[in-house]
């Protein structure tokens, strides 16, 4: 277990301490058991695996995917707030008012929840990808008004949230695994002016990049990760630099 945290492998410390009979665990276990678990408080929000967490703009809440739905939960005093029986939820994302909450739920439903007047958030717009457009979503974007979603096999998807309409955006080399509004500095060195409102980036597992405004790609590149496939993505939000999860 020792050996493990040595090299950041909390989960693979927390096997071998597990393993360790009670009658074993002394002083040194729980010297070890206390360093797996650093954290300062916690809260349980479900019986199952938990998939996505976003938090809201305004830091104050956070909306955490689960095998049944959404939990929602206060910060900084994590206390449960409201849970949300929907189904297994995918991917969840606020817009950049903290408003409203898109959720994408197994069997291809998408839907959009807004401030509730007797509730923590009503749903406000929900629409059922039929089957044979069906794809499963792993990341969501407010854009404006609408939503953008990637999917595992590199699709881009803006679905229009008042019509229900969707429209196949762009296809990517690669399971999308990062969607994000374009910072201002970033934006800066892109060599087509973009809008603010509505310009946006996309990356996938191998490592594209791509700029999008008004609907249509505007600028990519290739970043330079070698053979590893990329699992997350983040622009700083100065738009300085790019952390990148191989």
């Amino acid at each position: 277990a020792e050996a493990a945290l040595r090299e950041g492998a909390t989960t693979r410390a927390r096997f071998h301490l597990d393993q360790a009979p009670e009658a074993l665990r002394s002083w040194e276990w729980a010297h070890l058991n206390a360093r797996i678990d650093q954290s300062v408080n916690s809260v349980q929000v479900s019986d199952g695996e938990n998939y996505e967490l976003a938090v809201r703009p305004d830091g104050r809440l956070v909306a955490v995917g689960t095998t049944t739905g959404f939990t929602l939960v206060s910060l900084p005093e994590l206390e449960l707030v409201a849970q949300f029986r929907v189904g297994r939820a995918r991917c969840v994302t606020w817009d950049a008012t903290g408003e409203r909450l898109a959720i994408a739920l197994d069997g291809g439903r998408l839907q959009v929840y807004g401030r509730g007047a007797e509730s923590a958030l009503d749903l406000v717009a929900e629409h059922t990808v039929p089957q044979e457009r069906r794809r499963e979503p792993n990341e969501l974007l407010f854009v404006g008004n609408d939503v953008v979603l990637g999917t595992s096999e590199g699709n881009l998807v803006h679905w229009e949230v008042e019509s229900g309409e969707l429209t196949l955006l762009d296809i990517l080399a690669g399971q999308v695994v990062g969607l994000g509004m374009i910072p201002p500095g970033f934006a800066g060195t892109m060599p087509r002016r973009v809008s603010d409102e509505d310009s946006f980036w996309a990356a996938s597992s191998s490592a594209e990049l791509v700029m999008y405004s008004g609907g249509k790609r505007v600028d990519s590149m290739r970043l330079a990760v070698g053979e590893r496939q990329v699992r997350d993505l983040a622009i700083a939000p100065e738009g300085h630099g790019v952390a990148i999860t191989g």
